[in-house]
């Protein structure tokens, strides 16, 4: 339907949000955080599963006439040193190891 005039197309927008905000700590839809040890888990799983097929039928199907692009956005939060001091340079070192 929009082939002719989009060519990047994602398929999840955050899906960090969808699965921790919405399975872990229930900020966001769903709204559930009564299993926060295995649902957020389950959602991800299941989002990059239907990732991985959308993308795969967009490019059996479409890119080739549509000359497209298609992906996941992802998000990520950056963290800089409260000062110089080394506890703090590293402290921002490992809060950037869990992105």
């Amino acid at each position: 339907c929009f082939g002719d005039r989009v060519k990047d197309w994602i398929t999840f927008n955050e899906p960090w949000c969808s699965t921790v905000l919405g399975y872990c700590n229930g900020e966001m839809a769903p709204g559930r955080k009564e299993h926060p040890d295995t649902e957020p888990y389950t959602a991800a799983h299941h989002i990059i599963l239907s990732h991985a097929c959308a993308v795969r039928r967009y490019r059996a199907e479409f890119q080739a006439e549509q000359k497209g692009k298609i992906g996941i956005t992802l998000n990520m939060d950056w963290r800089e040193p409260l000062s110089d001091k080394a506890e703090d340079v590293a402290a921002a070192g490992r809060a950037l190891g869990w992105e």
